[in-house]
C-alpha cells in the first residue's frame, strides 16, 4: 500500500515538472541546434525579429508579447524543425494562462457574424431603392394631376364658349351674311384659350437628383488584408466591432467590411499587406523594431498613425 502510494507520488511529480518546466522551449532549441540552424537563419525562414526567437529560447517571459501570438510563433517554430508543437504549448501554458478565445478557429457564432455583415450592404442598397422609389413616385404624382386638371379646366371653357354662341345664333343668321358688328360681337364673345403649358416644379426635380446622388455615397468601408507569411490580426472599426480576430496564413486574402477608421495589431507586421477603399496603406515605419509587431489606427483614406490606447 505504501510502495503504490510512493510510486504515484512519483509520478505527479514527475509528470508536474515536465508540464511547470520554466524552459518550455528547450525541445526546439536542442532540434536546432541537432539541425545545425543558427537563430538568425530561423528568425529568417518565420519572418521573426531575433529577439523573438531568443527570447522563446530562453523563456524570457518579459520580453515576450501576448500569449496569442507566442502560440502561433511557437507552432511556426516547431513545424519547420519537426518538433511536435502540442508538447512545447502545453509546457508554455503552464507559465502563462492561455487565452480565452481560440487561437486558430473560428467558431460557428464568428462565421454567423460575418455572413451576417456582408448581406448588409445589399439590405441597405435595397432599403434605399425602395425609399428613392416612393420618393419619385410622390413627385411626379402631383405634376400630373396640375396637367390633368390644366386640360380638364380649357377643355370646360372651351364648351361653355361655344354652347354660348349656339345659343345666341338663330337660322336666319346664318343664312344671312354677317355684319361686320355681329362679326365683332362673336370674335368678343370667344375668348382666346391660354394654351401655356404648366411650369415644372423645379424643387421637386431637384430633390429627386438629391435622392439620386445619395446612393453614391458608400455606407461601409472596406478593408483588405493579405498574408506574405503567417501573422496573428486583430481588427476593430470605429463602431467598437471586432471584425477579425485570428491568425492570417500565406497567401491568404481576407476583406472586411465595417465604418472607419480602423484599429489594426498585427504579431508579424512585415508579412501583411493593407488596403482600405482600394488605397494601399503605408505603415512601415510604425512597426516594432524589437517585437515586429504594429498597433495603427487606418482612416477611411488610407493615413495612418500608431493606436494610442496599446
Amino acid at each position: 500500500m505504501t510502495e503504490t502510494h510512493d510510486s504515484t507520488m512519483n509520478q505527479e511529480d514527475t509528470e508536474a515538472s515536465v508540464i511547470h518546466d520554466p524552459d518550455f522551449a528547450r525541445p526546439l532549441r536542442q532540434a536546432r541546434e541537432q539541425a545545425g540552424l543558427s537563430v538568425q537563419q530561423v528568425a529568417s525562414q518565420l519572418l521573426l525579429a531575433v529577439d523573438i526567437i531568443e527570447a522563446i529560447e530562453k523563456a524570457d517571459m518579459e520580453r515576450l508579447p501576448s500569449s496569442t501570438f507566442v502560440v502561433g510563433y511557437i507552432r511556426s517554430y516547431a513545424k519547420i524543425l519537426n518538433v511536435p508543437a502540442d508538447e512545447v504549448i502545453e509546457a508554455y501554458n503552464a507559465l502563462v494562462p492561455p487565452p480565452t478565445e481560440s487561437v486558430s478557429t473560428q467558431s460557428p457564432f464568428a462565421e454567423a457574424e460575418t455572413v451576417k455583415s456582408n448581406k448588409q450592404p445589399l439590405l441597405a442598397y435595397t432599403v434605399i431603392a425602395i425609399v428613392v422609389a416612393a420618393l419619385l413616385w410622390w413627385a411626379l404624382n402631383p405634376a400630373l394631376k396640375t396637367e390633368q386638371s390644366a386640360d380638364t379646366q380649357q377643355a370646360s371653357e372651351f364648351s361653355a364658349q361655344v354652347e354660348s354662341f349656339a345659343s345666341d345664333a338663330t337660322p336666319q343668321e346664318f343664312t344671312a351674311p354677317a355684319s361686320t358688328e355681329d362679326t365683332a360681337s362673336v370674335e368678343d364673345a370667344v375668348e382666346p384659350i391660354d394654351n401655356t403649358e404648366p411650369e415644372p416644379v423645379v424643387q421637386q426635380e431637384s430633390s429627386q437628383q438629391d435622392a439620386l446622388q445619395g446612393l453614391d455615397t458608400p455606407l461601409f468601408d472596406e478593408l483588405i488584408l493579405t498574408g506574405v507569411a503567417e501573422s496573428w490580426a486583430e481588427v476593430v472599426d470605429a463602431n467598437g466591432d471586432r471584425l477579425f480576430y485570428q491568425l492570417i496564413n500565406n497567401g491568404e486574402e481576407v476583406k472586411l467590411s465595417g465604418q472607419a477608421p480602423f484599429d489594426v495589431f498585427l504579431g508579424n507586421a512585415p508579412a501583411i499587406r493593407i488596403e482600405v477603399n482600394n488605397s494601399l496603406v503605408r505603415f512601415e515605419h510604425l512597426i516594432s523594431s524589437s517585437k515586429n509587431v504594429a498597433s495603427i489606427t487606418i482612416a477611411a483614406d488610407a493615413s495612418v498613425t500608431r493606436t494610442k490606447n496599446r
